[in-house]
């Protein structure tokens, strides 16, 4: 299913649940999101949801300023976004995966890119700031390279790599040969702490 159809979801109190795919299959939402308040993007039960829409204020002008969350109780398919989301605001993957395409960054000022323990960060796209929480991190989509900012392993984050090449093609986001986790922080580290025990990788 493809629709080009745009979608508001109006200023008030809380948070906005949306509900971008259905039981399994495929979506492919390729409309334009006008975010007043707070937004939770939903695949579904299963199933995968392309997002290639622009992520614009209510206005359709000036900075995007809501927070935006992925997943939620018994949703847990897949959201692959493949266009840059820029919010004053957090981001945060609550239940399922979120994919980032080749084109798809991420860039909150408001905290790090939150992933809870019911979810997963995949996929070959830029986070211009720090992963953290209790959740997965799993790069590539297959064999590919994620990249990030820094790291904040504290709340339990772990891993999940594919390694099938003793010389990974570092220049190459999605024909890397072996997944790759690239740090781009400037800090004296790209961990803000050192991993723990219950960092699994």
């Amino acid at each position: 299913v493809t629709t080009t159809k745009v979608m508001h979801v109006q200023a008030g109190g809380g948070s906005q649940a949306v509900i971008l795919g259905g039981e399994g299959g495929t979506v492919d939402f390729q409309g334009d999101l006008y975010l007043g308040r707070a937004v939770t993007l939903v695949a579904g039960p299963s199933g995968t949801t392309f997002f290639s829409g622009a992520w614009k204020g209510l206005s359709g002008t000036g900075a995007l300023g809501a927070n935006v969350a992925f997943g939620s109780p018994g949703n847990t398919g897949m959201v692959t976004v493949s266009r840059g989301l820029a919010t004053s605001g957090s981001v945060g993957v609550r239940f399922g995966t979120l994919n980032l395409d080749t084109t798809g960054t991420v860039a909150a000022s408001g905290g790090a890119l939150g992933i809870d323990a019911e979810a997963t960060l995949a996929g070959i796209g830029f986070v211009t700031g720090t992963l953290g929480g209790a959740g997965t991190v799993a790069p590539g989509n297959s064999a590919g390279i994620l990249t990030a900012g820094a790291v904040e392993p504290s709340g339990g984050l772990d891993w999940a790599f594919e390694f099938t090449n003793a010389t990974p093609n570092y220049t190459s986001s999605s024909n890397s040969l072996n997944d790759i986790l690239r740090l781009t922080g400037t800090g004296a580290s790209p961990f803000t702490t050192n991993l723990l025990p219950a960092n699994e990788i």
